[in-house]
């Protein structure tokens, strides 16, 4: 018995060495939960030394109450607004070196592990081949007038961003000849691909990942890439700085700019990597084959865009909305 029982306690106390090297990491993303399954399932084997938990929800469910480790959720505003309140843990993960470097802050305060693009999508069953809009001032042809919509930067950070784009690439001039041309600002661009869809409004100015999600359904829906550019917009991935485990962080960080993950985000969500050497969904064209025709996103983009984000949005609404 005695022999036993100091087996026993000797196999307890290898239980709890091996528990203390493992660190609770808790990150807070807004991913589909099908996304997070994966990820989660995987992250455990690729990162041993970290026990991760996940909770899900938009940028407002964690609002003034940051208990996360990391967090990962698409607005670009949120990371500029807590990296200048040093809430953010600056680190450089060499997972992410191939990575687009206008994706990237330039202190290592946050990074892109994933990027929305918005682009113009339509409906094939409600406009010909022959009469597609090539270029974004297409949209304001007379050809168009009541035919278009998009999502509204009250509500979206990513029409936010293509708003401060599209206002500095041709001026508020053409978001006046939008108004004038009866374009309709959804609340979400779940809205602006329902309209797409039932032929309501068949043109739309929409993220690639909803035409990624319409492809899986069979929803006639199909991309358009302008001329003068697709606009990229950042999904980033922070350390907090009131993290209690740094190291595991950075571990589980790394990991999730790896392969691995990459590959489970893009197949997914739909989005794409921001590194060009990896695959995209399958209705969706590389990062390669889009660069060449990228509006760009530099280290200065997301800084401007939290400066300038009350100006664009009260233009906008001014012009558009009213």
């Amino acid at each position: 018995m005695p022999f036993m029982a100091t087996r026993i306690a000797f196999a307890l106390s290898l239980l709890a060495l091996c528990s203390c090297f493992k660190k609770d990491i808790h990150i807070h993303t807004d991913l589909p939960r099908e996304a997070v399954a994966e990820l989660d399932a995987v992250v455990r084997g690729a990162v041993p030394r970290a026990h991760v938990f996940w909770t899900t929800g938009a940028t407002a469910s964690i609002a003034g109450k940051e208990t996360a480790d990391i967090v990962a959720v698409m607005d670009p505003l949120w990371y500029e607004t807590k990296k200048r309140a040093k809430q953010l843990l600056p680190y450089k993960s060499p997972a992410a070196a191939a990575f687009l470097e206008g994706m990237k802050d330039p202190d290592g305060a946050y990074a892109a592990m994933r990027m929305s693009i918005l682009l113009v999508a339509y409906n094939p069953a409600m406009i010909k081949q022959s009469a597609l809009p090539e270029s974004w001032k297409d949209l304001l042809k007379p050809s168009f007038k009541n035919l278009v919509s998009m999502g509204n930067p009250l509500e979206s950070p990513a029409t936010l961003a293509a708003i401060s784009v599209l206002s500095e690439k041709f001026g508020w001039d053409f978001f006046s000849g939008l108004r004038r041309n009866g374009i309709v600002a959804a609340q979400t661009e779940s809205e602006v691909l329902a309209r797409i869809e039932s032929g309501e409004r068949p043109v739309g100015i929409l993220l690639a990942e909803h035409i990624a999600d319409a492809a899986m359904r069979r929803a006639p829906v199909r991309p358009i890439h302008p001329r003068e550019g697709v606009i990229p917009v950042p999904g980033y991935v922070a350390i907090m700085s009131t993290t209690r485990h740094p190291e595991a962080a950075q571990k589980v960080y790394d990991w999730l700019f790896s392969t691995g993950a990459q590959n489970i985000l893009a197949r997914t969500t739909g989005q794409h990597s921001p590194n060009p050497r990896m695959v995209p969904h399958d209705a969706l064209r590389t990062l390669k084959e889009m660069l060449p025709y990228f509006t760009g996103w530099t280290t200065t983009a997301t800084p401007q865009l939290l400066d300038n984000a009350e100006h664009l949005r009260a233009k906008f609404s001014e012009i558009v909305m009213h």
